[in-house]
């Protein structure tokens, strides 16, 4: 098998998630009522964000422990600590069908988010269309 090459540098990836992260959980905010299948899918497109972006800081985490740069990665996942707890919590609700803790756990993930100071583009895409599936897939 070859080589898996990335042309996106591990911060920009981690960005792009983040932003769509945050464009879904302001779609769902800014609308009075939000169905439960739609607020299954946003859920379900965190899930698998939160993966990803867990993936993309132990790929980097693990680039700088061969380099031996142990406190820089220690400060790296500290950093990103919170955002993988939710993730573990998340996901489990998900796999039990707990929808109200997986709210509560997309309300906490919303509140770590407004703490990092994202631009978000105007947009009217919808990401999260069938992230039910492909995490039930995953599962």
């Amino acid at each position: 098998m070859g080589r898996i090459v990335r042309t996106e540098s591990g911060a920009t990836r981690r960005r792009r998630i983040l932003n769509g992260m945050a464009q879904a959980l302001r779609a769902v905010a800014q609308r009075a009522e939000v169905s439960d299948d739609e607020t299954r899918e946003v859920l379900a497109f965190l899930a698998l964000s939160l993966a990803e972006l867990d993936e993309s800081i132990e790929e980097t985490a693990g680039a700088w422990e061969r380099r031996e740069y142990w406190l820089k990665v220690d400060r790296f996942r500290s950093e990103w600590a919170p955002i993988q707890a939710i993730y573990g919590r998340l996901d489990a609700e998900l796999g039990v069908g707990d929808m109200a803790r997986a709210r509560g756990s997309g309300m906490e993930l919303a509140k770590v988010l407004a703490e990092r100071r994202l631009r978000l583009p105007k947009s009217s895409s919808t990401p999260w269309r069938g992230a039910w599936d492909a995490w039930l897939e995953k599962h």
